[in-house]
């Protein structure tokens, strides 16, 4: 099922001594496991507090013994209004087992990587 969005959000004045929020598009819960999710503009990267928020996310899920993944993937700016998500080419990874971020060595999808991710990373981890 897709949602739509049906509200426009700002987070002006939210900063905390000159702090930015770091957003995530999506949790996918996978039998307690997790695969954290976010979309980022083609060629451009995540900022360092983005991938330490995304690093210590997987890894305090992984402590509390549940499998986790970072899923970080890109769209092309300005194709639309609506970012098919699941057709968004995956960048890199980031796999709690392994403590390191993985580029993809072949363009994958987003579903491809969840699938990947169902079927081979989250059930090890359990």
């Amino acid at each position: 099922m897709e949602r739509e969005v049906i509200m426009k959000k700002s987070f002006k004045n939210i900063d905390i001594a000159n702090k930015k929020p770091v957003f995530l598009d999506a949790i996918i819960d996978v039998d307690g496991n997790f695969i954290f999710l976010m979309v980022i503009p083609k060629k451009a990267t995540l900022k360092r507090n983005e991938r330490i928020a995304l690093e210590d996310l997987v890894d305090n899920t992984e402590q509390s013994e549940s499998g986790a993944i970072a899923v970080v993937s890109e769209y092309e700016k300005g194709v639309s209004d609506t970012v098919k998500v699941s057709k968004c080419n995956v960048k890199e990874i980031y796999l709690s087992l392994e403590k390191t971020w993985r580029k993809t060595k072949s363009p994958k999808t987003v579903s491809q990587i969840i699938s990947w991710a169902i079927q081979n990373y989250l059930e090890e981890s359990e």
